[in-house]
């Protein structure tokens, strides 16, 4: 069967690569400018520190998990 994709997560190895907001030689860059090409949403997963924030920002990742931004949260059952 054929399914729909809108997002591509970008997993937390690569996330940690990152080493400041003008490393262009990180294969992220070139994710987040493919799956853009791909009209893909971009998801970064492990986002703790903010240079690796800014990075994907400047970049154009649409959005961010990790610790930076909040812990893990409990689902809220209805």
């Amino acid at each position: 069967t054929e399914q729909n994709v809108n997002h591509l997560k970008i997993d937390r190895p690569f996330i940690e690569k990152i080493k400041h907001v003008e490393a262009e030689d990180s294969i992220t860059n070139d994710i987040i400018s493919m799956a853009h090409k791909m009209g893909l949403s971009v998801v970064a997963e492990g986002v703790e520190e903010a240079h690796k924030f800014e990075y994907l920002k400047h970049y154009g990742c649409d959005r961010i998990q990790g610790y930076l931004i909040s812990m893990p949260c409990m689902k809220m059952m209805p």
